[in-house]
């Protein structure tokens, strides 16, 4: 949500400065990448080297020298966090619970509640089948249809 609305607030001032049919310049974008072959191996992850990746992005993200700190410049806990997973793929091809740990174990080390974190996608039975479930990781599991958003 903070994202979306930051994006919102910039748009904004970018067009509001543009003549009458003028376009705005594009902006770069930045992408960031991070691969280590010995993360998946026979279609299992190794949480541990999964857990290092995404710290890994999440400092070069933020510019932070500390994952805790990095996170917490990102959300406070009184934010409510969504994570949007795809689960079409079932419990092999789905975005890797690891992945989705990693994320959560981050914010949760900032004080963020894990019980406001919900990670989503648009059918609960591919969430199922994919293996997300509440009570065992502690943070919300929901469906959410692409037009309710």
């Amino acid at each position: 949500m903070l994202i979306r609305n930051v994006a919102l607030v910039l748009c904004c001032a970018i067009s509001s400065g543009l003549a009458q049919g003028q376009q705005p310049a594009p902006t770069p974008s930045i992408v960031y990448a991070v691969h280590n072959p010995d993360s998946i191996k026979q279609y299992k992850t190794n949480p541990h080297i999964v857990h290092e990746m995404v710290s890994r992005l999440v400092l070069a993200v933020t510019g932070q020298s500390d994952v805790t700190k990095a996170c917490a410049s990102l959300v406070s806990p009184s934010d409510r966090v969504g994570i949007k997973i795809s689960a079409a793929g079932g419990e092999l091809f789905t975005t890797h619970h690891d992945i989705v740990n990693a994320i959560v174990d981050g914010l949760a080390a900032t004080g963020h509640p894990r019980s406001s974190i919900v990670v989503w996608d648009r059918s609960l039975g591919g969430i199922k089948e994919a293996g997300y479930r509440s009570a065992v990781d502690g943070y919300q599991v929901r469906a959410i249809a692409p037009h309710d958003g």
